[in-house]
């Protein structure tokens, strides 16, 4: 894992054509062409978008408690889902920090570990997984604006028809 300093305001370029979602006939709103400026007058509807196990995901809502959680819904244990746990020494928000993992790295114990959840389209129930090793990441944390971190994320397992990527607004929840 590498943790860098990373820049105050963070452009995120939101492109999804290589997850298979742009223009797909499930509904997935092309936004391969957007991008949102992350500062301090945030767009706090904006989200993680993609797929996770084939099935489309748009994660809206995150907290942040010394690990990030990226949800639907109103929380992460019962609806599609991220939970990235960083195993960072301090858990106060991580701000202006960059977290990178690439797929060829393997497991190191310091790496985050990422669970994540899909709604199965044939039962509609909740599955669940995690990963550890033999995946991508890139998290860039920005500052903490009216007590939201604010980020961008990106995540994928090769292999497989998960990834996702966007910007996220945390609550900071109180350690």
């Amino acid at each position: 894992m590498q943790l860098t300093r990373g820049r105050q305001i963070i452009v995120v370029a939101v492109c999804v054509l290589f997850l298979g979602c742009a223009g797909s006939p499930d509904g997935m709103p092309d936004t391969s062409d957007q991008s949102v400026e992350i500062e301090d007058n945030v767009d706090r509807d904006a989200g993680v978008i993609g797929r996770i196990r084939g099935s489309a995901v748009t994660l809206s809502a995150s907290a942040f408690d010394g690990d990030l959680a990226i949800y639907e819904g109103d929380g992460w244990g019962w609806n599609p889902s991220l939970l990235v746990f960083l195993f960072l020494d301090d858990k106060t928000p991580p701000e202006g920090q960059s977290i990178v993992v690439a797929a060829s790295e393997g497991q190191a114990s310091s790496n985050p570990h990422v669970h994540f959840r899909w709604r199965d389209p044939l039962t509609e129930d909740i599955e669940v997984d995690s990963v550890m090793e033999d995946y991508s990441l890139t998290i860039e944390f920005g500052s903490v604006v009216d007590g939201y971190l604010l980020g961008h994320i990106e995540f994928s397992v090769p292999g497989e028809e998960t990834g996702v990527s966007g910007s996220f607004q945390a609550v900071v929840k109180e350690q």
